[in-house]
């Protein structure tokens, strides 16, 4: 590998995407009107939240985008169940997983991790036990740490955790 020329690079938080933060402060979103997600409750803004209205058959649809240039990352849509579910899907439409008040689920409906809630906090665990994030609820947003082992640096996991703050 050639040394690298030139300054080097200092580091900064928004050298990287909302995704590879590990930690998260996510404002309450109110349909029609953005949320700015920041890496702590006074740190610099990475990523917006907006829950957009629907139309007469179709439910609101919860965006969350990057906060430079608002690239999309993921948009999150209720589905027609009688469980309070949310189908998440990427920005090229794969989707992603869904998420419940109790799991987060692959795309196929498997559960992948649980959403353990005990008072003000919620903790996020993959099956095999693995904490994943835990989220902190406090006056006008969540605070939510991730994991630091293993998969919890998968960025579709990340999506579903993000989302299940956002949607419950």
């Amino acid at each position: 590998m050639a040394p690298r020329i030139g300054p080097p690079r200092l580091w900064h938080p928004l050298n990287r995407g909302m995704l590879e933060q590990r930690e998260l402060w996510v404002p309450t979103a109110v349909l029609g009107r953005p949320a700015v997600i920041r890496t702590a409750s006074e740190g610099p803004a990475v990523g917006l939240a907006e829950w957009l209205p629907g139309g007469l058959f179709a439910s609101a649809v919860l965006e969350v985008r990057e906060y430079d240039e608002a690239p999309l990352l993921f948009h999150a849509r209720r589905a027609w169940t009688f469980r309070r579910r949310y189908h998440v899907f990427d920005a090229e439409e794969t989707h992603v997983g869904s998420v419940e008040r109790d799991a987060l689920l692959t795309g196929i409906g498997r559960t992948i991790a649980w959403r353990v809630a005990t008072g003000a906090t919620t903790a996020y665990r993959l099956l095999d036990g693995l904490l994943l994030a835990t989220e902190s609820r406090h006056a006008g947003g969540r605070q939510v740490l991730f994991g630091t082992d293993g998969e919890t640096h998968n960025p579709f996991l990340r999506m579903l955790v993000l989302a299940a703050v956002l949607a419950f």
